[in-house]
This record gives C-alpha cells, structure tokens and sequence, in this order.
C-alpha cells in the first residue's frame, strides 16, 4: 500500500482531504467513490524536472526523450 492509498482510504473514511496528482486522484475516485475539486491557482501549478546521474553518459534513445521533453 503507497502513502496514497492510505490517504485515500482516510478520505473515503471521512477523515478529511488530501492533496495529490491528477493521476492519483483519479484512480483513487474510481474506486472509491471520491469526488475530485481541480486546484487552479498559481500556487498549485508544478515544474516536472529530470533527474540524471549524467546525461551524456545516458544511452542515445534516453538523451533523444530527453531533448524531445525538454522542446528540442
């Protein structure tokens, strides 16, 4: 069980709300039976960042995602 599934179960138990990605949410609502409210404030927006040990030492199609996600 991830901490999401916890938190999820504590919501669909009344025990409150939770904070969590889309995604998450999503698939907890369709089991359970939660409603989702979609932030949309500043504050609730996300920047996604790639974490690498090197990129230039990344096989040829992992450098190609890489620029590619980043725009290039």
């Amino acid at each position: 069980m991830t901490s999401y599934d916890a938190q999820c179960l504590m919501i669909a138990a009344g025990l409150g709300l939770g904070v969590m990605p889309r995604a998450i949410a999503q698939e907890q609502a369709a089991k359970l039976g939660l409603s989702i409210v979609t932030l949309t404030d500043s504050w609730a927006e996300r920047d996604l960042l790639l974490a690498v040990r090197s990129l230039e030492a990344l096989p040829v199609a992992c450098r190609m995602l890489v620029a590619h996600l980043r725009g290039g």
